[in-house]
């Protein structure tokens, strides 16, 4: 992306407004990193801060180890060598801009608004801008469409879209689910993204109905009475628009149909999963850092 790009181009041209460089330009008298009070310079403010150190060993890569004093154009020349491991998603897009990114971002945040982001949502918030690009140039070949939403005569009957997606592993059965809240108002801009740690289930179809399940009870907890859930797996969508039964799923089936009773107004419509990409990830991303850390079954926020 061409802001990344220049950031990138600043970061190996020594151009960033780290401690070190303020202090060289007499801008600032401390050149104190913001969170561990070491110098801050580039390198140390992207690698080796202990924020930067524990993103980069949450991020899904096969990353090898960046020595302390390692010029910064160095460590990006060896950052381009990384693998990014599954199953994230990522196949045609590198990840390591977009983390380089996030942590500037974080850090900013820091010092000029007082917010603290935490390990999770900076490695979140890469992941799925690093899937959305990855998305928008797989398009770029083909005809050029309008952003896929719902259509309009359902769009407008509801206060908020939910696009509710899960992910499986075969090997140890277990799942992670990602739902994503977007305002319709265009007074509202609102779209926030969560995800409900791990769980095992014998089969991705029963993993897709759970996720469901827990974007609808996410939705009544946050008192979003007025719902449209996407979906990318049409036989659900199909069975709870037509009230049949799954026998894989009868069970799961009959609870989320007890709780859409408990809704204003709720539809169910199925999307492709190339429009479910923010939900994909964050799907995806619960699987894996479930898996890397061991976080027990729980709320998630990613913001």
């Amino acid at each position: 992306m061409p802001k990344i790009k220049l950031f990138l181009w600043k970061a190996a041209a020594g151009a960033l407004p780290v401690g070190a460089q303020l202090v060289r330009r007499h801008i600032s008298s401390t050149w104190d990193c913001a969170r561990c009070g070491a110098p801050e310079t580039s390198t140390h403010m992207l690698f080796h801060c202990d924020f930067a150190a524990q993103v980069w060993n949450l991020a899904p890569l096969q990353l090898g180890h960046i020595p302390i004093g390692t010029p910064i154009l160095e460590a990006l020349n060896l950052l381009k060598k990384t693998i990014v491991l599954p199953p994230v998603g990522i196949h045609t897009a590198t990840l390591f801009p977009w983390i380089c990114w996030h942590i500037w971002k974080a850090r900013n945040q820091l010092i000029f608004q007082n917010s603290h982001f935490s390990v999770i949502e900076t490695v979140t918030k890469a992941v799925q801008d690093a899937l959305a690009w990855q998305s928008a140039q797989l398009a770029l070949p083909k005809v050029r469409v309008a952003t896929p939403r719902p259509n309009s005569t359902t769009t407008l009957t509801h206060d908020f879209l939910c696009y509710v997606d899960a992910a499986w592993q075969q090997q140890s059965s277990l799942a992670g689910s990602g739902w994503v809240f977007q305002a319709t108002s265009h007074s509202e801009k609102e779209i926030t993204t969560f995800s409900a740690g791990c769980r095992r289930f014998p089969s991705p179809l029963a993993a897709e109905a759970w996720a469901i399940k827990s974007a609808m009870l996410h939705a009544l907890q946050l008192e979003r009475s007025d719902l449209l859930v996407l979906s990318d797996s049409k036989s659900i969508v199909d069975a709870l628009n037509s009230n049949v039964s799954l026998n894989e799923i009868f069970g799961l089936l009959v609870e989320i149909r007890s709780i859409r009773n408990r809704f204003r107004s709720i539809s169910f419509q199925f999307i492709p999963r190339l429009v479910n990409s923010i939900a994909d990830a964050a799907a995806k991303l619960s699987l894996c850092i479930s898996g890397n850390i061991g976080l027990d079954p729980g709320t998630l926020v990613f913001v």
